[in-house]
């Protein structure tokens, strides 16, 4: 068995607003309360200062506000369909972990590196990225190491 544990780059600050609609839409929210998310989420501005000066005010396109219960579960819509593409997952807020179980430790391996191949193209289609360099992967291999068995009690598990 073998796990990918990954975390969403600004995650919550990267959700395109209109793949957002299109997925809320996916799962059943439509009349007033999809109106209401959405509006919830346009026409709003920001800009930055700076030493005093101040930039322009630019629209966000991007993004839910943070700080609120409601945009972990956005979040989560906006990447549900990850179970749908890779089965095997298990995610709580930005952080995911991908696992397969495999015959030996080449196949375990090498679908791993599949797996994180697909996801570099599914978030690319969502705008929401994994930092590759803090992903961390672990493979156990119990047939070929026995004496990494593990016990509670000095019962094997």
């Amino acid at each position: 068995m073998g796990a990918i544990f990954v975390n969403f780059t600004k995650a919550f600050d990267s959700i395109s607003h209109n793949i957002l609609s299109l997925k809320l839409q996916a799962i059943g929210l439509s009349g007033n309360l999809h109106e209401w998310l959405m509006d919830n989420l346009k026409d709003r501005f920001q800009y930055t200062v700076v030493n005093g000066h101040s930039s322009n005010l630019d629209e966000v396109k991007y993004g839910v506000p943070q700080g609120s219960l409601l945009c972990p579960r956005l979040f989560t819509i906006n990447i549900n369909d990850l179970t749908i593409t890779f089965g095997d997952v298990f995610m709580y807020a930005d952080d995911t972990t991908l696992y397969y179980v495999g015959k030996n430790f080449d196949q375990v391996c090498s679908q791993l590196n599949n797996i994180l191949e697909q996801l570099l193209l599914w978030s690319s289609t969502i705008y929401t990225y994994f930092q590759t360099g803090k992903a961390t992967g672990v493979v156990t291999d119990r047939l070929s190491h026995p004496e990494n068995m593990y016990s509670i009690r000095h019962a094997r598990v």
